[in-house]
């Protein structure tokens, strides 16, 4: 683990050429995990790896809500053209609360969307239940009064960074991250 060292070590001698190896941990320090799978060689060097990114929260009263906890900034709309400015910042507190603000101009610098208001959140595994500004402009008019969110890490580009997305009224996806 790129947080916690080692948290797992299997020999097998002699050695076996198909293994699976599993283990569980309960006990691993909140935080973004990398975790990395090596296989060594006789010789003791790396023949392999394989890693996938984690993101281990502390238990609470409010269940997996702090996942969310922190501020959170915009990075893309979609299906917003090119010549539009926004900037967003959400912040989750511990409380059940939120404060959000964004705004968006046209390509003449007009303010289409002006917004800064609070309201409650609750999540619960990917349903994010919101009341408040949010659940008055971002998702007004939906079927429902949530959002189903992806969070996690992406690693595509070689970094990792935390990030939660959702779908709006529009079906327009937001990226927001940390």
């Amino acid at each position: 683990s790129s947080i916690d060292d080692i948290i797992s070590t299997e020999y097998y001698a002699p050695s076996i050429y198909k293994v699976n190896h599993s283990f569980s941990i309960n006990n691993l320090t909140p935080g973004i995990h990398t975790i990395k799978c090596y296989v060594l060689g006789f010789d003791g060097i790396n023949e392999c790896f394989n890693q996938i990114s984690i993101s281990v929260t502390e238990a609470g009263s409010n269940g997996n809500q702090n996942i969310l906890e922190g501020t959170w900034n915009l990075f893309s709309i979609g299906d917003v053209p090119e010549d539009f400015t926004y900037s967003s910042l959400w912040e989750f507190s511990s409380g059940d609360t939120y404060h959000w603000v964004f705004w968006m101009k046209d390509e003449l610098n007009n303010y289409l969307y002006n917004y800064d208001g609070n309201g409650t959140y609750n999540l619960s595994n990917d349903t994010l239940h919101v009341t408040g500004v949010v659940a008055e402009t971002v998702i007004q008019g939906t079927a429902v009064n949530y959002m189903i969110i992806d969070y996690g890490q992406d690693n595509s580009t070689g970094t990792i960074f935390e990030y939660f997305s959702f779908p709006d009224d529009e079906g327009d996806e937001w990226l927001y991250t940390r």
